[in-house]
């Protein structure tokens, strides 16, 4: 039985897509993500120049376009001239190319890219999110349990991050601690009421 697993935010903030985490679908599941909203979060906290700003908007018009080599070129370019100064925006940068290499169904370079955004930016919300999504796509359950946890560290009402990792902890067979985390995920966010496996119950 395949387990409906709930992913990253669509690029424009709204509902989330739900697979299955069976062996066809996991190159798939990084395919949805925060791109638009991580972007302007980048922008109002951590100003660019122009030139800067542009190619991060061309990279991500050809990320939605399917040009990855583009946009990683234009990524790529954005750290050379910026390389000089770690800052916050970089972390934007490695998050988008982790979005691409997960694209393109290299989650071991998208776990480094969301790794080198996290370690910019420790609590940028989407790179945690999307790091802990990419361990479970690789089937580390425990792991990903763990890295969930660093997400509701920094939004503990991640309704996305309790289902994720409550089910994950039913699963790993730690069922009282995973019945409460998805309960408190559907008291947040009904719609994950719909997604739970029949085989799970939650009193």
């Amino acid at each position: 039985m395949s387990d409906n697993f709930d992913v990253a935010e669509t690029r424009s903030g709204g509902s989330s897509n739900v697979v299955s985490l069976s062996k066809r679908q996991i190159q798939m599941v990084l395919g949805v993500v925060v791109l638009v909203a991580a972007l302007a979060l980048g922008w109002a906290l951590w100003p660019s120049s122009p030139t800067n700003a542009s190619l991060i908007r061309d990279a991500v018009a050809d990320i939605k376009a399917g040009n990855y080599d583009a946009a990683t070129a234009k990524l790529q370019k954005e750290l050379d001239q910026n390389k000089a100064n770690h800052n916050n925006l970089n972390a934007i940068v490695y998050f988008d190319l982790g979005v691409i290499a997960g694209k393109q169904g290299n989650n071991t370079q998208a776990a480094s890219y969301y790794a080198q955004s996290i370690t910019l930016a420790p609590h940028y919300e989407p790179a945690l999110y999307n790091l802990a999504v990419t361990t479970m796509n690789q089937g580390n359950k425990s792991l990903a349990i763990v890295q969930f946890n660093n997400v509701l560290a920094v939004n503990p009402r991640n309704a996305r991050a309790l289902y994720n990792s409550g089910l994950l902890m039913y699963r790993l067979n730690q069922i009282t601690d995973g019945r409460a985390r998805m309960n408190q995920a559907i008291a947040l966010d009904p719609t994950l009421a719909t997604r739970v496996p029949a085989d799970v119950t939650l009193n």
